[in-house]
């Protein structure tokens, strides 16, 4: 849980400083292993967040990004799902 301050990092370096907000919280995956979410403030993103895991190694000391995504919430703003060109034309 310490290494919130890393994973804020990563998603800045990821999506730029005006895009990441608020810790949201943060799911534990693992020994070693913690996802850390916060609010995307992107426009039209409305409901994402960023979703950052970090490890530290066995006998390591050092916490390390292993990725940075982003991710839709159940009740977040997205596409709908892609209808083939056959399906669509009437």
């Amino acid at each position: 849980m310490a290494a919130v301050d890393t994973a804020r990092t990563a998603a800045i370096e990821t999506a730029g400083a005006d895009q990441v907000g608020g810790h949201l919280g943060h799911d534990v995956e693992g020994d070693r292993v913690v996802t850390h979410y916060f609010e995307c403030t992107a426009a039209g993103y409305r409901g994402w967040r960023w979703s950052v895991a970090v490890e530290r190694a066995a006998h390591g000391k050092a916490v390390t990004v292993d990725e940075c995504v982003l991710l839709p919430d159940p009740g977040s703003v997205q596409a709908p799902a892609w209808v083939p060109w056959e399906e669509r034309v009437t």
